[in-house]
């Protein structure tokens, strides 16, 4: 008699790892019939990962980057005084945004992945954490439902492993609980490899290292599946490519043309390959985006690049003057740090060898082409 179980959908989600990466490991593409490069998004992995969850594009789902421009600041406004009270030498200690990181998680208990990383204090009176909520969670990008609000919704037996348990234990963990454990969906993040993306390039020994890794734990898991189910569907897919840095853009002079000469006139957060203004003074949009043009190995952003990349708000909350690097290039300084990357993401998504990647241990006769349609095989 076979006692095995119905179905089971294991979802494996490696953060920044590109098509090109994973081409690099014979191995896991051998045990993934369909592998095929597929198209991701403007913005940074909030955007990405939100994609991924809702099927939608970022200015359907409003994810875009960490932060965006709002009325109602990050931290309290006694906090705000205390804070721009305090010299330079005590607030750029790490030790104290460490604190302060600290400070901020509890103001937002139910919030995503956020943190203070080079954001100068002064600057978190103007904006404020994209992701409310933590996005794998239930109601995570409300009001619009994820796959995992269609788990739960359907009374599916499944599981998520976050981003807030090393992917080691998740793995063992999921290794643990299936021989005793009618799972029917698994949801797994794995965000070590865009880490070692950023830090010693794409196609380092680390990051080859890292999909091996990854190899003998899908061939564990499989081993097993297939000992309890008769039918077992894994896929394994990024949210983004990853490219090697070629230079870095110092922009020194254009931080202080901004922050002195406009101060008055503009908000501005700088994200590693883009620098966004918000505009206070209407009059001095204009002499705003000379400046913006004038920064080499980029362009400002239109109404219609944006409506091309479905990434038009209407509100402009993440800005409404957007210079973006090209492919290899970043900002420095910027407010995720002072250092020079080996690889970046957060590109045109059509940028050469910026592909992400989509996989299955089944050969599947329709193989999604982007991002947003990863979201129906996973149901």
């Amino acid at each position: 008699m076979d006692n095995k179980r119905d179905i089971i959908k294991i979802c494996i989600f490696l953060d920044g790892i590109g098509y090109d990466s994973i081409l690099s490991s014979p191995p896991l593409k051998n045990i993934l019939p369909t592998l095929v490069p597929i198209e991701t998004v403007l913005g940074f992995s909030s955007a990405a990962q939100a994609t991924i969850l809702t099927g939608k594009y970022p200015q359907e789902h409003g994810q875009f980057s960490m932060y965006y421009f709002s009325p109602n600041p990050t931290l309290p406004k006694f906090s705000l005084k205390v804070i721009s009270a305090l010299p330079y030498f005590i607030t750029r200690r790490k030790k104290f945004k460490t604190l302060l990181a600290l400070y901020l998680r509890l103001l937002h208990p139910k919030g995503g992945y956020f943190g203070l990383f080079e954001i100068p204090p002064r600057h978190l009176s103007y904006i404020s954490p994209t992701e409310k909520r933590n996005i794998y969670k239930i109601r995570g990008v409300h009001p619009h439902d994820t796959i995992i609000d269609y788990w739960y919704k359907n009374h599916l037996n499944f599981r998520v492993f976050t981003w807030e348990i090393p992917e080691e234990y998740s793995f063992q963990q999921l290794l643990q609980l299936l021989p005793n454990t009618p799972l029917e969906r698994v949801f797994l993040c794995c965000t070590k490899g865009d880490h070692l993306g950023h830090k010693f390039g794409p196609f380092s020994k680390e990051v080859k290292e890292y999909i091996e890794k990854i190899r003998q734990y899908i061939e564990k898991l499989l081993e097993v599946c297939n000992k309890l189910y008769k039918n077992v569907s894994l896929y394994i897919f990024s949210d983004h490519g990853m490219i090697e840095v070629k230079e870095a853009i110092k922009i020194n002079v254009v931080i202080e043309q901004l922050t002195s000469k406009y101060r008055n006139d503009c908000l501005i957060f700088i994200d590693a390959t883009m620098l966004r203004i918000f505009t206070l003074n209407p009059k001095k949009r204009e002499a705003l985006r000379c400046i913006l043009e004038e920064i080499p190995h980029g362009k400002v952003l239109s109404d219609e690049d944006l409506k091309t990349f479905k990434c038009l708000f209407p509100s402009k909350k993440f800005g409404d003057l957007i210079f973006l690097c090209d492919p290899g290039y970043v900002l420095l300084p910027n407010f995720f740090g002072d250092l020079l990357p080996r690889g970046m993401h957060g590109y045109d998504p059509n940028a050469k060898d910026y592909a992400t990647f989509f996989g299955c241990n089944k050969k599947l006769s329709s193989q999604p082409l982007h991002i947003s349609q990863i979201t129906p095989l996973l149901k």
